[in-house]
């Protein structure tokens, strides 16, 4: 049934003239609105499908179906399993893209066109029109895309297409109640809580060479991440934070996909 699904996919897709001439992803590299780099091939090699919306602020389409992507990203767990979604702008600059984010709810990362380098990205792509998304495999091949008039990029077709290469659905949120609040602070502290505009992070990195830091809502949705370079055992990162609505967040340290330590944030 699967395979039914997929073929018949990919047969109104192939009616249409591709958006992309590409049939094998390029890497790139692009910063998001809040100043994470998303590497393509880290993401590819790491096993993910990697779900690429290429949109602008301003087109109609773009509009009516980035609610749709967004249904089908919270479908597949919020960029927590195995399929991670990015967004890629064309023309706006990262408060453009923060505003756009905001009215339509997209919780997935995105660069702007011009300060996250969505401009060169969507030229490398052979980007022609908006909204296109493109659906990329790990083993780098482009394996469909979604584009008007007749292959909108839907929260069904996106899906159906997902789940027949081997997308895993699942839920979002990470329930509050796994996470340990305010243990293990050997690893790190987090300083001012309550936080107005800017956190410091004392992180002491010990065994551990890779470290993503990760700012979760109470529904356990993932709000920001980085990874910091260390420059010795105890380094100290000052993050803005002053994008975030007032409440209260987790700060959680990571090792690879293991949890390392998490502790409660307040924003006010």
């Amino acid at each position: 049934m699967k395979l039914f699904i997929l073929l018949i996919l990919l047969s109104g897709l192939s009616q249409l003239k591709a958006q992309t001439g590409l049939t094998v992803a390029q890497d790139f590299t692009a910063k998001d609105v809040y100043g994470t780099s998303h590497n393509l091939f880290s993401y590819l090699d790491e096993g993910k499908i990697v779900l690429i919306s290429f949109f602008t602020t301003t087109c109609g389409s773009c509009n009516i179906y980035t609610p749709e992507i967004v249904e089908s990203f919270n479908d597949f767990g919020c960029n927590q399993g195995n399929v991670f979604y990015l967004g890629l702008n064309w023309g706006a600059n990262n408060i453009g893209v923060i505003d756009f984010m905001a009215v339509h709810a997209v919780e997935f990362p995105c660069a702007s066109g011009i300060e996250g380098l969505g401009n060169q990205i969507n030229l490398q792509y052979e980007i022609g029109s908006h909204i296109t998304a493109l659906v990329v495999l790990p083993d780098r091949t482009i394996a469909a895309q979604f584009f008007g008039p007749n292959a909108y990029p839907t929260v069904d077709t996106l899906n159906s297409l997902l789940t027949s290469v081997g997308g895993h659905a699942q839920p979002c949120s990470v329930q509050v109640n796994e996470m340990n609040e305010d243990t293990d602070n050997e690893y790190f502290q987090c300083f001012p809580n309550p936080v107005i505009d800017e956190l410091s992070l004392q992180i002491n990195s010990g065994e551990f060479t890779e470290i993503e830091v990760e700012i979760l809502n109470l529904a356990g949705q993932k709000i920001l991440s980085f990874n910091p370079t260390f420059t010795s055992p105890n380094t100290e990162i000052k993050l803005d934070v002053t994008r975030l609505t007032k409440g209260v967040y987790f700060v959680r340290l990571k090792n690879r996909s293991q949890m390392v330590a998490t502790q409660k944030l307040i924003k006010i």
